[in-house]
């Protein structure tokens, strides 16, 4: 069987749909997430092909970005770019380490800290 026609007969479910976003399928075959963007409605119909999510690297948020590392069926590294806050949605979701970068990410690991310990934390958008 061809590659092209093995892609055809993946199974796909659903994992989570971000708004706007990209929508991440586990395949039924192999247990495997991957990423979907809007050129297909399944992973393997997209204009990059299958993207499976790299669980040995970690996702990656700074302060204004987020990024999903992933794998081509080649074996080369890629990362697919989310909202920070889907990023860690994701994240959360499939059990993945998750490396802060930027200026917020010791106020990050402050609040992380804080929240772990018991301390009650209230979080308000800031006012323009």
């Amino acid at each position: 069987m061809q590659l092209a026609q093995a892609r055809q007969e993946y199974g796909w479910s659903l994992v989570i749909r971000f708004p706007g976003g990209h929508r991440y399928f586990r395949n039924l075959d192999n247990d495997k997430v991957s990423a979907c963007d809007n050129s297909g409605s399944r992973p393997h119909l997209t204009d990059d092909g299958v993207l499976y999510v790299d669980d040995k690297r970690p996702v990656v948020i700074g302060s204004n970005y987020g990024t999903v590392p992933v794998l081509h069926d080649d074996g080369s590294q890629a990362h697919v770019s989310e909202q920070p806050h889907h990023a860690v949605q994701l994240a959360q979701e499939l059990g993945l380490e998750i490396k802060l970068t930027g200026w917020q990410s010791d106020f990050v690991r402050a609040l992380l800290s804080a929240m772990t310990t018991g301390v009650k934390v209230s979080l308000q958008p800031e006012k323009n």
